[in-house]
């Protein structure tokens, strides 16, 4: 992961955490500006690899599926997809997103759809053939994962693919309470009792300077999983 790409996501995370610790949806104006100002900025600049290494190995027409991204910012992974003539669902906390995804989608082919939830009251309907969280998914509560994971479980189709950031224990966020962690076995775990086979996993670990210039301890494990 080149330190262009490092960069961006830190300020994703960053951004995500000033919605997480300021509560659901009530910010003070000076953070929902703040929120705001990133949002508008990240346009064009915010996709992971796993989203390039699931699309370069599964859905070789890359159109006519249907896609859950759960935390999905400015939507630029969701763009490319509706632009491909997929069917995309975008959950995010943010208003903003949802009214620049929204005004990003005008002029595409694919179906769209943003909902201004948590994730784990979004509302899913149908089967999914690909189901997205970058960085999103560590900042809810721990106690609801095992129901959520049952949720996208029900709503995804055979050989569906769930591609996914969680944090380990050993990262900072984790440590002062900002997210939640799980080990590789707890991970594997829950995505076998819902029916999901990892089909790749890769745990990183490194150091980088906060929004504040704290050093903070990155405990990132990549997943794919395909659902069985």
């Amino acid at each position: 992961m080149n330190g262009c790409t490092k960069y961006k996501f830190k300020i994703a995370t960053i951004a995500y955490l000033l919605l997480i610790t300021m509560g659901n949806m009530s910010f003070a104006n000076q953070n929902q500006d703040n929120w705001q100002a990133y949002l508008d900025g990240s346009v064009g600049k915010n996709i992971y690899y796993l989203y390039n290494l699931v699309m370069s190995s599964s859905f070789q027409n890359k159109s006519n599926y249907r896609v859950l991204d759960l935390g999905s910012g400015a939507g630029d992974v969701d763009f490319n997809l509706a632009a491909l003539g997929w069917d995309v669902t975008s959950v995010d906390t943010s208003q903003r997103a949802g009214e620049i995804i929204t005004e990003r989608m005008k002029y595409i082919n694919g179906k769209f759809n943003f909902q201004l939830s948590g994730f784990e009251n979004a509302v899913l309907s149908g089967d999914y053939d690909l189901v997205l969280s970058f960085f999103a998914l560590p900042f809810g509560d721990k106690n609801n994962l095992p129901e959520f994971m049952r949720k996208i479980s029900q709503h995804m189709k055979p050989d569906a693919i769930f591609a996914v950031t969680f944090f380990g224990n050993d990262h900072t966020f984790v440590k002062n309470g900002q997210a939640y962690g799980l080990s590789k076995d707890e991970l594997s775990s829950i995505l076998n009792s819902n029916g999901f086979e990892i089909r790749y996993f890769l745990n990183r670990h490194y150091k980088q300077s906060g929004g504040n210039g704290e050093s903070v301890n990155w405990d990132v494990l990549d997943v794919i999983a395909i659902k069985l």
